[in-house]
């Protein structure tokens, strides 16, 4: 295709950039935004198109995902290097990935830190709610499904393709530096009620890289990192494809119980949290074993589960302190989080891993 600028906003989004992006002819496109209040780290739209040919293979309509519109996310989601992950899986990864959508499109720049995904539209799948929660059946598929995810990538070691995919303990001094800063503002700021968290938040600073550290032994694998009931699909019908997850953005290698631990601890409700969580685990396990995975072992994956939940406060307190949620959702959905992060904390007495 002829070099063209990355589009970032609507007006960008035109019939002749998809007719060069695409290869085909595009008669109109229309763009509309979705996700707003999600917390997606970035813009989404649904872009509908009437091509010039009745005969293209291509679907009606594509999920464009851009950078985020608001600055200093913008530069904060650069300097981590999310936006290149996310590129990086759809042109690489994505077609060795049964629960990753279509990719049709993929482009970044890394001078301007700008990106463009055009993926499959999937919603013609039930999206996830994290607020309200899903069913323990929906939960326990998707622990399933993540298995099965980190099955392909079991043992993976780092190496120059993968280089842009880091270990938990990659830039750890920045997380450490960050951490206590991101809390007291949260804290002072946010105007949700945290209970003890920050309390603990705090206490755990200094520990921040041996936290990363133990996440990061072997055996890695490839964890999505956002595995929350937002960015997950689920099929409409018994026989249909059952889990699609987007939001690539924060992969990482690492220890697999990390996806569990923050889903189970962020997606749904304590209670059911509870009732499930040792069946999760063993359904984890379980399904590792049926794919080929051995030696992890069902009281190692508990273990890794607490270790993974204090990565995950660093997580949510660092991401939760500069992402804009400005809307009432996005209000309601980090007061959610951070409610059922403090009960999984305090039930699986994680910090007393730091003793």
């Amino acid at each position: 295709m002829s070099e063209q600028r990355i589009p970032i906003s609507p007006d960008g989004m035109s019939s002749r950039w998809l007719e060069s992006a695409l290869g085909v002819g595009v008669a109109s496109a229309e763009v509309e935004p979705i996700g707003e209040g999600s917390g997606f780290a970035g813009s989404v739209y649904r872009v509908r198109i009437q091509y010039a040919d009745s005969d293209v293979s291509l679907p009606d309509t594509m999920i464009w995902k851009t950078v985020s519109k608001d600055e200093r996310t913008h530069r904060f989601l650069a300097t981590l290097g999310a936006y290149e992950r996310e590129y990086r899986f759809y042109d690489q990864l994505a077609n060795r990935v049964e629960i990753a959508p279509s990719a049709y499109f993929s482009r970044f720049d890394r001078d301007s830190s700008e990106l463009c995904l055009l993926t499959e539209d999937v919603s013609y799948m039930t999206p996830g709610d994290q607020i309200a929660g899903c069913t323990p059946e929906q939960a326990l598929t998707v622990v399933a499904e993540t298995a099965r995810l980190h099955s392909q990538f079991w043992r993976m070691e780092p190496d120059a393709q993968l280089d842009w995919a880091p270990t938990f303990d990659g830039g750890s001094g920045y997380f450490q530096r960050a951490h206590s800063i991101a809390w007291k503002r949260l804290s002072r700021d946010s105007g949700i009620s945290l209970d003890g968290l920050v309390e603990t938040a705090l206490k755990m600073a200094p520990r921040v890289p041996e936290v990363k550290e133990r996440l990061s032994r072997p055996p890695l694998t490839l964890t999505h990192g956002d595995l929350r009931l937002d960015n997950i699909f689920f099929g409409r019908e018994p026989d249909s494809e059952s889990v699609k997850l987007i939001d690539w953005q924060a992969i990482r290698m690492g220890r697999g119980m990390y996806d569990i631990a923050y889903f189970l601890s962020t997606s749904i409700p304590a209670e059911l949290r509870i009732q499930i969580q040792e069946r999760a685990i063993r359904e984890y396990v379980h399904t590792l074993s049926d794919m080929g995975v051995s030696g992890y072992s069902y009281s190692e994956c508990v273990e890794d589960f607490g270790w993974a939940l204090l990565d995950v406060v660093t997580f949510i307190g660092v991401i939760g302190s500069t992402l804009d949620f400005q809307s009432d959702r996005g209000l309601e959905l980090s007061e959610t989080i951070m409610a059922r992060l403090w009960s999984a904390v305090q039930d699986s007495s994680a910090i007393d891993l730091l003793e």
